[in-house]
């Protein structure tokens, strides 16, 4: 199964992918560029997956300046309708830091990414008549599987935002009815704060450190959405999360249960580590590869965990505690009990 196999038609993708081609662009050659959110970047994605090239998108940190003089218009070329990828193909090389800071090319196949899409439409109980907005860049993960994959497989639209702005992006949610937004608990803050917080959102799904209860229910009472937490990363995107018939208490107190196929356990010092066909097939450094292995094939995730039947909470990252009296104490830990207190909407320790 390959990308375009599960994907939406789109005819403006044949055009694109017919230019690339006539650059030159072939199966295998990695296509790289650096803009902001917009439909752009979307069909230069797929134009690449159809031609079984490898997308390789730079995060856009900010606009630079329109050419002054355009030297030679190139000709698009014939337009390419029928693809040349196949499923173990790499489709995307995403780059990340981690919490390493050593810069890391991360792979996936079509494979991978078709599997995904497709099951995440069922895991959110995503429909046809749903609108999602997506801040996040695509150069990352959420922004590729949320703004692309999820809505292409679907399908429904995706509203862009080049750069975020609390009011704009409350005002767009309500302009455009949009029903579903995925992010990192900062954006949903900001649209608690915003001077007319939206009201068409039905679903939020966010993670990360600050996605607490009190911030859930403060949410799903200003923003009149379900909320609930999710975990994942650029190697192994959305592994667990809560569905539509799950308890709304398991949704806030935990990061949810493996979706699909997916499966996770504890390793020494309780890292969560993963498997699944979501899995990245590596990274462009075979070293880092092997550093991020077991020897049992399970992605070793660098994060804490605690699975009580099969619900998993992910506690801190295993480099991020504080040593006191001889006790590890995790940042993670601390920051959600300050939290707790009605007076404080965001702890960092």
């Amino acid at each position: 199964m390959v990308l375009d196999d599960v994907l939406a038609d789109d005819p403006r993708v044949a055009p694109v992918a017919g230019g690339l081609r006539a650059r030159g662009v072939r199966r295998g050659d990695v296509v790289s560029w650096r803009m902001a959110n917009s439909d752009v970047p979307m069909l230069l994605y797929r134009a690449c997956w159809r031609l079984g090239a490898i997308a390789a998108p730079v995060h856009h940190l900010g606009d630079t300046a329109p050419p002054g003089l355009v030297v030679e218009d190139l000709p698009d070329g014939s337009p390419v309708r029928a693809g040349d990828a196949a499923a173990d193909d790499v489709a995307v090389m995403l780059f990340t830091s981690g919490s390493s800071g050593a810069p890391k090319a991360v792979l996936h196949t079509h494979r991978a990414l078709a599997y995904k899409a497709r099951l995440m439409v069922a895991v959110h109980g995503l429909a046809a008549d749903d609108v999602v907005l997506m801040p996040a860049p695509m150069a990352h993960i959420s922004g590729l599987l949320n703004g692309v994959l999820v809505p292409g497989a679907a399908p429904f639209r995706t509203v862009w935002m080049p750069r975020w702005d609390a009011d704009e992006a409350a005002r767009v949610v309500d302009d455009e009815r949009v029903t579903f937004m995925v992010g990192p608990p900062a954006f949903f803050v900001d649209l608690m704060g915003a001077s007319r917080p939206p009201r068409s959102l039905r679903l939020i799904s966010s993670g990360g450190a600050g996605v607490t209860p009190a911030f859930c229910e403060e949410a799903t009472a200003t923003l009149g959405a379900r909320v609930k937490r999710t975990y994942g990363s650029t190697e192994a995107p959305t592994i667990t999360t809560s569905g539509p018939g799950d308890p709304t208490e398991r949704g806030w107190t935990t990061d949810g249960r493996p979706v699909g196929e997916a499966a996770v356990r504890l390793g020494p010092l309780d890292e969560l580590e993963v498997r699944g066909p979501e899995l990245f097939v590596g990274y462009a450094d075979p070293s880092q590869t092997a550093a991020a292995m077991t020897a049992d094939g399970w992605y070793r995730t660098g994060d804490r965990a605690a699975i009580d039947e099969g619900w998993v909470t992910i506690t801190g990252r295993l480099t991020a505690v504080i040593i006191r009296g001889g006790e590890n104490i995790s940042i993670a830990e601390v920051e959600g009990v300050l939290e707790r207190h009605p007076a404080v909407r965001q702890a960092v320790v």
